[in-house]
């Protein structure tokens, strides 16, 4: 029994990961159960220097990714804060076009205008010098020369036919 006992306490010491009964803890001499036990410490002090290497391990890959998550959210800052600009430059810029659209509008109203205004009578008094229609007045200044030229038809009421250029536009 005795080199059973001893050829088991070498494979306890030997192999130490194996689980040890009450039975075979109690069989032991004291200079193996304390060999048993410093190893056994020694193996959970690994254990735990290996379990703090990969904590630091971690607490070093968090950061990275808060660091990495701080710079994502300030690009995606900047893109918003670059679209709402955008956004302003094309609200301001449509505001531009609508006003731009008025102003032609208006000048094309005004174009419209003058070009009705500008448009003459295509008359032409021979014997009388240019600009007296102006001081006279076309329609006395025709009923005039009408009486003048016709004394009985001064009573008849004439009426008065105006042409005008109109410039086409195409």
């Amino acid at each position: 029994m005795g080199k059973r006992n001893n050829s088991q306490r070498k494979e306890n010491v030997e192999s130490p990961r194996k689980e040890i009964s009450e039975n075979e803890a109690c069989n032991m001499t004291e200079k193996e159960f304390r060999v048993m036990v410093m190893e056994f410490i020694h193996r959970m002090d690994e254990k735990i220097n290996n379990l703090c290497k990969n904590q630091e391990e971690m607490k070093s890959d968090i950061a990275t990714i808060k660091n990495t998550m701080e710079s994502f959210n300030s690009r995606l800052q900047e893109a918003e804060d670059r679209i709402s600009e955008l956004e302003d430059q094309v609200q301001k810029q449509a505001q531009a076009e609508q006003q731009l659209e008025k102003k032609i509008k208006k000048q094309e109203e005004s174009l419209r205008e003058l070009r009705d205004n500008m448009k003459r009578s295509n008359m032409r008094i021979i014997g009388l010098p240019e600009g007296q229609e102006e001081q006279q007045g076309l329609e006395n200044l025709f009923e005039e020369i009408m009486t003048e030229n016709f004394p009985d038809m001064g009573k008849i009421k004439v009426t008065q036919h105006f042409q005008y250029y109109v410039e086409e536009e195409w």
